[in-house]
């Protein structure tokens, strides 16, 4: 089931977790669904029950060229391939040291970008995904 809390869509994956996702049936189906600056909630109520928001799901904002900025936080532990892929008008990432998976090309095309990486975060992990941006790759 897919719900909608401030202007952002989830997918409940259990009783007590939900992940982020795009609006529609398909990622493509919606062009640039999140725009401007977004911060994402560590936890989302929806009819009485209270979810932990776990995961940006892949594709979740590809393509959202009107992202300028976007806020994960604690509760985020993966974040899904081509999850901001085209995310060209993003400028600024901030991502918790609680995110210890990252799929392919997850900020591709997201050139202009600066990330802030709280606490200590291994460059391993996002070697792949944004290669110069952070690690000089």
């Amino acid at each position: 089931m897919t719900l909608r809390y401030d202007g952002i869509y989830y997918n409940i994956l259990t009783t007590a977790k939900v992940e982020i996702t795009f609006k529609g049936s398909s990622y493509y189906e919606y062009d640039n669904e999140y725009t401007g600056k977004a911060e994402i909630p560590e936890s989302v109520t929806y009819n009485g029950n209270t979810y932990s928001v776990t995961s940006i799901g892949d594709h979740a904002f590809s393509g959202c060229t009107g992202l300028t900025s976007i806020t994960i936080p604690n509760s985020v532990t993966s974040i899904g391939g081509h999850a901001f892929f085209e995310c060209t008008g993003l400028t600024s990432i901030t991502i918790s040291n609680s995110v210890t998976s990252i799929g392919e090309y997850a900020f591709s095309g997201c050139l202009t970008c600066s990330i802030a990486l709280l606490d200590i975060v291994s460059c391993q992990i996002f070697r792949r995904n944004i290669m110069n941006i952070i690690c000089g790759y």
